[in-house]
Order: structure tokens, then sequence, then C-alpha cells
């Protein structure tokens, strides 16, 4: 019924029930009208049926996009937005597609991870540069931000210190959307994170970056400053996505393969410890 609730760590007022009071159990943040929402690392985001967007929690550098830097407990709305059609919430900064195709961001910009030419915060939307049309998704990330564009063309920005941009090169950032090297056609999903990338260009999964605990999935730790398939999964993938120091895809059978780095288990094969895993394991379903 588009009832939102929230749980877990609330020391910023990031599960936006006015309280800065941890919950272990789901709390009712907003009462109706909620499409999507986004988590990242300190902040929450709502997209609204209305074409509106709401944000919450820790606001420093002005994620919240609502023409400030307070704090705030309870959802906020984000100023000088055009109807939003998807939004993304990153490490301490906020993305979004509107319903017109443009790519817009706001917060922290010590990386030029927001794209609009400058490494200046912002408090409020700013327009991605050169991405004023046919957008479909922009995926907010750790410091680097990645955007679907026309048929399938993919386009990152950000912080590069690793290759995690995909433009062929490594080090310093992008204040600039870039194109993102051999991923100019099909990728249906992206995924940035912490110092990696990974997207779906057709049925295969990809990822470039950081690759010291093997995230990247292709059988060894050596860093990728172009898109590179991840191993062992043939022509069967139907989403994948980037955690802290591992990747999971799905496959077309509905199961699940993860690869990096176990720690906590986060790979999902029942080993112990902090194995690495350098190419896809079978997650026990």
């Amino acid at each position: 019924a588009g009832k939102l609730k929230c749980w877990g760590d609330n020391f910023y007022g990031q599960v936006g029930d006015g309280t800065t009071d941890d919950r272990h159990s789901p709390v009712t943040v907003i009462e109706s009208g909620v499409k999507q929402v986004d988590v990242g690392y300190s902040h929450t985001c709502a997209r609204l049926a209305n074409g509106k967007a709401k944000c919450w929690g820790y606001n420093t550098f002005g994620e919240l996009g609502d023409g400030t830097t307070t704090q705030r407990l309870r959802p906020r709305l984000v100023e000088r937005l055009p109807s939003v059609a998807n939004i993304s919430a990153g490490e301490q900064y906020t993305c979004v597609t509107t319903t017109s195709g443009k790519a817009k961001c706001w917060g922290l910009n010590d990386s030029a991870q927001l794209g609009d030419g400058t490494y200046d915060d912002r408090d409020r939307p700013t327009q991605v540069f050169g991405l004023t049309q046919n957008v479909h998704v922009v995926k907010a990330g750790y410091k680097t931000t990645c955007a679907i564009v026309g048929g399938g063309r993919l386009k990152c920005w950000g912080g590069n210190s690793n290759g995690e941009v995909g433009s062929g090169s490594t080090g310093g950032s992008y204040p600039k959307p870039t194109n993102v090297v051999g991923m100019d056609k099909n990728v249906t999903s992206v995924d940035p994170d912490y110092f990696f990338t990974c997207a779906q260009q057709g049925d295969k999964a990809k990822c470039w970056g950081w690759n010291i605990y093997n995230q990247l999935g292709n059988g060894d730790t050596d860093d990728r400053d172009v898109a590179t398939t991840v191993s062992g999964l043939g022509k069967n993938v139907v989403d994948v996505t980037a955690g802290y120091y591992h990747g999971c895809a799905l496959l077309k059978s509905g199961t699940a393969k993860c690869w990096g780095y176990n720690i906590d288990g986060a790979v999902g094969n029942d080993s112990e410890g902090t194995d690495q895993w350098a190419t896809p394991q079978s997650v026990l379903l």
C-alpha cells in the first residue's frame, strides 16, 4: 500500500522515526505513497508516487537536498527537483534520474562524484554535466557514480583511484561523465561500490577497479581499469550487484553466485573465516 518501514542503526536519524534510538524491528516512517526507497551510508531517501523525493538522516554535506546541512530525524522534501523516476543514496551524497531523462546529484563532492564539473559540495540538486536527456538510471556509490544512457551505454565519473570509473586509466578523479571502455551498449544495470564497480551487459557480469580481495571475480587480485568479465557465469546473468568487498550475480536459473572477501560469511557458501573466493561460488539458498 506504499507504507514505508525502517529499522536498524539510527545514530544519525537515518531510520526516520523522529528519534536517534536504534530500532530492532520495523517502525513506520511514511504512511503511504512510497514507490522506492534507497539507503545510503548514514541517510535514507524515498521516491513518492507524486514524483517528489524525501530524504532524512545525516546531512553534514547536504546529502538530504533540502538546502541545509542540518541533520533531519524525519523525512524532508528535496528542494528544486522535478519529477523523479529513480533515486539512489550513496556515501554521503544522492542522485536521481528525472522522468524527463536528466541526471541530478547533491551532497558530498570531494571526489567529483556529483559530476557537475566541480569539487564543490551541493545542498540542493545540481545537474550532472551533459546528462540532460535519455538517462535511464543513475547509481550513487562510494566515491564513484555511474549512469546508463541511450541504448544501454555506460558512463561513470568521480573517484578513480583504482580504475573504478573504467576509463582505461587509474588515479585521480573525473569531474564529468566519461565513457566506460567496452560498455557502449546493452548495459542494463550498474552498481559502483567501495573502489570497484560491477555491471550487467547483455547476459554477462563485468566488474572493474580494486581487486585485492578478489571482488572482481575474474580469478586473480590485479586491479582493472576496464570492464572485465566475471569468470564462470557464462551467458546466464540477469542481475549483478557490488558489496563492500564482494560481488554477487543472479542467474537465469534463479540461483545466485557470489565472490570476493568472505568476512562474516558474505559470499554465502557456508564457508567459515575470512576466505577470499577468486571466482563465483554458489549461494546456499
